[in-house]
């Protein structure tokens, strides 16, 4: 069992959306009722959108942060 609670962003993203694949396809194979089901769904939905946001953003501030230490500046401003 994966305890989620250690999970620290960003070193474990990977590992965080491994866990939300894993709860997927072991809640596909459980029988549930129609009301359950749709709250799984919304659920998962929920964190999946969270992840990709999480990721997205965090690349941006890379990129940005990348794109800023790579300018180069007159001298007069050193």
């Amino acid at each position: 069992m994966i305890d989620i609670s250690r999970i620290s962003f960003p070193n474990d993203l990977q590992l965080a959306i491994s866990v939300v694949k894993h709860l997927s396809d072991t809640l596909k194979s459980i029988y549930v009722t129609e009301d359950q089901s749709e709250l799984i769904k919304v659920t998962l939905n929920f964190f999946q959108r969270g992840i990709s946001v999480f990721v997205t953003r965090n690349r941006g501030e890379k990129r940005f942060a990348d794109e800023s230490s790579s300018r180069e500046y007159p001298k007069d401003f050193e």
